[in-house]
């Protein structure tokens, strides 16, 4: 299995306040392969292979290390060559397993950042755009 993320994020933000209570990703992506191994799954989102996550980064006295599980934002439709928008929101309130407990684990200084993954390599995420606002309570 051929799991590649990039090394740099797409975008990053330093969480600027104590309590994150809601954070919302804007994606505009699609998906594209040079093969046509799963036909029957094409401009679906079954067997997606090329996703957005969610890594949490926490500043220490060297480099930043990784301070949670990266949590998956969204999945891309399987072999659409068709931006779409994607938005995506995470709330405290949320009963979403696990997401209150993410965000409650940011700190402040931490910095979220939004890592491009795909399966293997013929997978090509295209990506038009990416928008995060991180809302903290005090």
């Amino acid at each position: 299995m051929d799991l590649y993320r990039t090394r740099e994020p797409y975008i990053s933000i330093t969480v600027k306040g104590r309590y994150l209570k809601r954070i919302e990703f804007r994606i505009w992506s699609g998906t594209s392969n040079d093969t046509s191994i799963h036909e029957a799954c094409r401009n679906s989102y079954r067997r997606p292979y090329s996703w957005t996550e969610a890594i949490v980064q926490r500043p220490t006295s060297g480099p930043l290390t990784t301070a949670l599980q990266p949590r998956q934002i969204q999945v891309d439709i399987h072999d659409s060559d068709t931006p779409r928008h994607h938005s995506v929101i995470w709330d405290i309130r949320d009963l979403t397993p696990g997401v209150k407990e993410w965000l409650e684990s940011i700190q402040d200084g931490d910095v979220i950042a939004v890592h491009l993954r795909r399966f293997f390599g013929p997978w090509r995420k295209c990506v038009l755009g990416i928008e995060v606002d991180a809302y903290c309570g005090v």
